[in-house]
Formats: structure tokens, C-alpha cells, sequence
């Protein structure tokens, strides 16, 4: 009966074109799992803390804002009423529960010029849609180590230099680099992680990747406790990410991308290290190494190079136009759902904390959904569970317990979906396309979040709530035009 059911399971793994027996050179050498892989997996992912406290952060620099006129032009006799705009008032009082100074507060972002508070998170979004894309390139190009220490690098002298901008279009300048070191942030340690580990534990990477998310949240409050004035929290979040930076400067590159890209002594020695962290032998990894690149060397033709137009090609395109769409929809739900979900608490700070502690049972649950189900079904499945109670809040009266319920289910579910997309997205894609491939798909995912906002405030409620449940539909939809991965070796090269 044992033997039956091996054949069968054998039978099905070549029907959707995976053996689970097939050897990786590199699990081979180094393991399925070790501390090596931990620390390396663990540095490369903290790297997402700088780029998301980056996003985040301007929940504490533009909260709602109390003002009032306090001298008016040439003395004149007017008893000024709170949050009332008036042409011949000098200077404004400010008042703010969650911070003692802000952008708003040091710009005068109110009245005219009140549309400038959002513009400051529009410019970052728009940085972050460029960053996604370069940083993509430059890791498939120059190295996933490179990208990971350029954008890190240059997070913290835009984080650094933005605190003495002398006035609010050098900040907005500030923080459109500051966008584009963040997508490379957020993005490269994607591919180096799921690079890194072996097959049997990708699931469990995925959902970790995520992790430095809420902890980057839930350290902003912390400080923006501690700090209450914008330029002492943004120099306080800078000092935590220079420790991140000493810590990226200790990774090694991925063995993967050096084998890929030729430069196979040095990924022996990257191997030979690593086995070395996990207490394996050695003496087998040059011979596995030197097997795997010529298995690689012939597939590849040396006159042609690999490009963003490699991912429209054949069948793969197929896979790219899906990913593309799916991951708009998941940036635009995600972020529309995470205004809404304001209501948790009465200040900045309880909502961001409650937001980002819900983030860590979701992971285990994320793990065990990835692990029971394969790739498609559970990214079908948590794409449902996004659009079904956005279905339901057009039914469902404005401030009434069922509606928070709902919302929660929801934002939970867009959650998840980033998780699996991460480690799915990774398994899609061969290595010298991978970065390239989360850059320009995941580009889409900052496009969303650029138009959430605007989605979010139609008038009246149903129809945003119609439109995230449809558009999850949609994707869903598109997710049966994936081929399923699980249980799959990372390919090298492109079919």
C-alpha cells in the first residue's frame, strides 16, 4: 500500500512537472537548514525594517492637527475660531494629540496648502515604484549583496539629511530618494531569501520575510513616544537603521546569483563558509558545484543577456501580465484597508500598534496555510477571503461591530496574500530574472497603494467596498493562470 502510494504521488509530481527528489547543489552542500541560513536570512530581511518604517512613518508626521489663528495682519480686531482659515492671518497655533511637532506644524501644511501633507506620502509611493525596478535590475546585474548595501546606504542619507531640510520642497526631494532606497529595501531581500533556503522551509521564509513589517511599526511608536517632534523620530529611526547597515555589510553574496553569473570560485567558497557555519563536510562541494554550473552553461547562450523583456516572452508572459495584475490588487486592497482600519484605536499610536501586532498570528497562520496547501489554491483561497467581506460591507451599516469585523477579516486576508505571493512569485521565476521580476511586478503593488487612498473616499461607502471585492475576484481569477510550484527546485535559467 506504501509502495502504491509513493508510485502515485511520484505519478503526480511528473504530471505537474516536479520530481521532489531532485537534487539542489546547494541544499546539498550546505543543508536544508543551519544557522548560516538563519543569520543570512534573518540580516537580509531586517533590511525590509528601514524600508517600511520609511512608508509608515508618515502616519506620525502628518496626524490630525488642531490650529488656530494667533496674529492676524496689522493688528486687526478678530476673535479667531479652531480649524478656520483666515487670508490675512500671520501665524497659526498648532495642537496635536499624538506629536508635539510635525511637517505639518514646521511647513504650515493646512488651509491651501493642507494637500501638501498628502503629497509628502504620494512622493515617497512614487520613489518606491522607481526603486522596486532599479534596485530589481541592479541585484540581477551587479549582485543581490550589492543591491541590498547601495539602498541601505542610501535610506539612511536621505533619512539623515531630511531632518534639516530647510523647507518643504528639499524634503519632498528627501523623500523621493528616500522612496526609491526604500522599494530596493523592501524588495531585493525577497529573491536573496527565498535563494538561500532550501525547498522544505521556503514556506516558513515567506511568512518570516514579513515579520521586520510589523516590528518596523511597532517600533515608530515607540520612539514617536519617546520623540515626540518629527526630526528626533526620524534621526532615532535612522540610528536603528544604521545598525541594520552593519549588520548587511557581513553578508556574503547569493551563491546562487555567483553560479549563475559565472563566478563560480567565488560561489564555492560562499558554499565551503556556509558548510563550515553548519558543521557539514566539504570535500563533496566543488564537484557538485562544477556539475550544476555545467548543467547551467549549457543552457545558456553567452551572446544574449537577459532583460525586463525576457518576462513578456512565451509563456512566461503569461505568468508576468497575472503576477502584475495580481499584486496591484493586493497593494490596493492592503492599503485601502489599513486607512480603514483607523477605527481600532483613538490615536495614531494604538492603531499603528494593534495593526502591527495583529501581523505576527497571521504569520503562523500563513505557514500553516502554505504548508497543508499548494501555492495556487491557498492565494486563491486568502484572495477570497478578501472579497467576500467587501462583498458583505455593502450591506452592512456604516460604524456598526460587524463592519470593524469585517474589515479585520479582510486586511488580514490582503496580508497573508503578500506572503504567498513572495514565496510563489520566487518559485515562478528563474534566478537571473528573479529580482527583475518582484521589481516590475511589485511596482504594480505601489501603484495600487497610490490609488487606494482616492478609491477609499468615493462617496457613497459601497462603492469602494464594491470595487476591493471585485477587484480580489479578478485576481483570484487570474491565479488559475499560475502554474502550481510547490515542492519545486529554483530555476537558473530562463526555458
Amino acid at each position: 500500500m506504501g509502495k502504491k502510494n509513493r508510485d502515485s504521488n511520484n505519478h503526480n509530481n511528473k504530471e505537474n512537472g516536479k520530481n521532489d527528489n531532485e537534487s539542489d547543489y546547494l541544499e546539498d552542500s550546505i543543508g536544508v537548514m543551519g544557522i548560516w541560513q538563519i543569520y543570512v536570512c534573518v540580516v537580509a530581511a531586517s533590511t525590509r525594517f528601514i524600508g517600511m518604517g520609511n512608508m509608515s512613518i508618515i502616519v506620525f508626521l502628518t496626524p490630525i492637527t488642531d490650529f488656530i489663528c494667533i496674529e492676524f495682519e496689522e493688528n486687526t480686531n478678530i476673535t479667531a475660531e479652531k480649524m478656520v482659515c483666515y487670508n490675512n492671518c500671520v501665524k497659526y497655533e498648532y495642537k496635536s494629540v499624538s506629536m508635539d511637532q510635525t511637517i505639518v506644524t514646521e511647513f504650515d501644511l493646512i488651509c491651501e496648502r493642507e494637500w501638501m501633507a498628502s503629497f509628502a506620502q504620494s512622493v515617497i509611493m512614487f520613489g518606491l515604484v522607481i526603486g522596486v525596478s532599479l534596485f530589481g535590475w541592479i541585484s540581477d546585474r551587479f549582485g543581490r549583496r550589492v543591491a541590498l548595501l547601495s539602498s541601505t546606504i542610501l535610506n539612511i542619507f536621505s533619512m539623515v539629511s531630511s531632518a534639516f531640510s530647510p523647507d518643504y520642497w528639499i524634503y519632498n526631494g528627501l523623500r523621493l530618494i528616500m522612496g526609491i532606497a526604500s522599494g530596493g529595501s523592501i524588495i531585493v531581500c525577497v529573491p536573496y531569501v527565498i535563494e538561500i533556503c532550501s525547498k522544505k522551509y521556503r514556506e516558513i521564509a515567506g511568512a518570516l520575510i514579513t515579520l521586520p513589517d510589523g516590528l518596523s511599526e511597532l517600533s515608530l511608536a515607540l520612539f514617536a513616544y519617546y520623540f515626540p517632534t518629527w526630526k528626533s523620530l526620524t534621526l532615532g529611526f535612522s540610528s536603528v537603521s544604521v545598525i541594520i547597515l552593519l549588520l548587511v555589510l557581513t553578508l556574503p553574496e547569493s551563491p546562487r546569483w555567483l553560479v549563475c553569473n559565472g563566478r563560480t570560485e567565488e560561489a564555492i567558497s560562499t558554499i565551503m563558509k556556509a558548510a563550515e557555519w553548519n558543521k557539514l563536510e566539504t570535500d563533496h562541494v566543488r564537484d557538485r558545484v562544477n556539475k550544476s554550473v555545467g548543467a547551467i552553461v549549457q543552457k545558456i547562450n553567452p551572446d544574449v543577456s537577459v532583460s525586463y523583456f525576457d518576462l513578456f516572452k512565451k509563456r512566461l508572459g503569461t505568468v508576468t501580465w497575472s503576477t502584475i495584475f495580481i499584486w496591484a490588487v493586493v497593494g490596493t486592497n492592503y492599503f485601502g484597508l489599513y486607512q480603514y482600519m483607523t477605527f481600532l484605536g483613538t490615536t495614531v499610536h494604538t492603531t499603528v500598534v494593534m495593526l502591527a501586532l495583529l501581523q505576527f498570528p497571521l504569520c503562523v497562520f500563513e505557514v500553516l496555510l502554505t504548508k497543508h496547501f499548494s501555492r495556487k489554491a491557498t492565494l486563491i483561497g486568502v484572495l477570497v477571503a478578501c472579497g467576500v467581506p467587501m462583498l458583505i460591507l455593502i450591506f452592512t451599516p456604516k460604524n456598526h461591530w460587524v463592519t470593524s469585523t469585517l474589515g479585520v477579516i479582510g486586511f488580514s486576508a490582503c496580508y497573508i496574500a503578500f506572503g504567498v505571493i513572495y514565496v510563489y512569485h520566487g518559485e515562478l521565476y528563474p534566478t537571473c530574472l528573479r529580482s527583475m521580476a518582484y521589481g516590475i511586478t511589485s511596482g504594480t503593488n505601489k501603484v495600487g497603494a497610490m490609488a487606494s487612498p482616492f478609491i477609499a473616499r468615493i462617496s457613497p461607502s459601497w462603492i469602494p467596498s464594491s470595487i476591493f471585492a471585485s477587484l480580489s475576484f479578478l485576481a483570484a481569477a487570474f491565479c488559475f493562470l499560475l502554474p502550481e510550484t510547490k515542492g519545486s527546485n529554483l530555476k537558473d535559467t530562463v526555458d
